[in-house]
């Protein structure tokens, strides 16, 4: 297995889990999600396999965020490092109702400190009130989806620019 070049393993790895991600019957996180455990159980076939799927960071473009998982802002932080700055797009789930301050707080700034190469970016939310202090800039970003089931607040500075001020 060693005698493949990684960039022909690296297209496998990616037609492998698009097929996974497909199987799977809903969408948003747990879609991402069956991404990223098909990426950890390539990984575990041999030596050669692990190193070009954890050196490749388009194989980590995809960030699944459930912050109702206590484990949820380690495995963010995780994959946002191993995507070695390629823009990247951010599927989160973020229920105030069924997540602690602290944790949203938490996840909200691994997600504004990877904005610099963060190229989509949709919210499955019951609050946008999180979102108030949210000013950095998102140069990359091209996509944002924001599915917000509760109470508003204005975002007019919401990912704005502060470099034209």
């Amino acid at each position: 297995m060693d005698s493949f070049p990684p960039e022909i393993l690296s297209t496998f790895f990616m037609l492998f889990k698009k097929l996974a991600s497909s199987n799977c019957r809903r969408s948003g996180v747990s879609r991402v999600n069956a991404e990223i455990k098909a990426s950890i159980k390539l990984s575990g076939v041999c030596r050669h396999w692990r190193r070009v799927i954890l050196n490749d960071g388009t194989l980590w473009a995809n960030v699944p965020a459930d912050t109702a998982r206590p484990w949820c802002a380690k495995l963010l932080q995780c994959i946002l490092e191993r995507s070695k700055q390629t823009n990247v797009s951010v599927t989160a789930s973020a229920f105030l109702s069924t997540t602690n301050q602290a944790m949203m707080k938490e996840v909200m700034k691994i997600i504004l400190e990877g904005s610099n190469h963060m190229g989509g970016l949709v919210l499955d939310i019951d609050s946008t009130l999180f979102l108030e202090e949210w000013t950095s800039p998102a140069p990359a970003l091209r996509k944002l989806r924001i599915n917000n089931r509760g109470p508003c607040t204005s975002l007019t500075t919401c990912l704005a620019d502060k470099s034209h001020s």
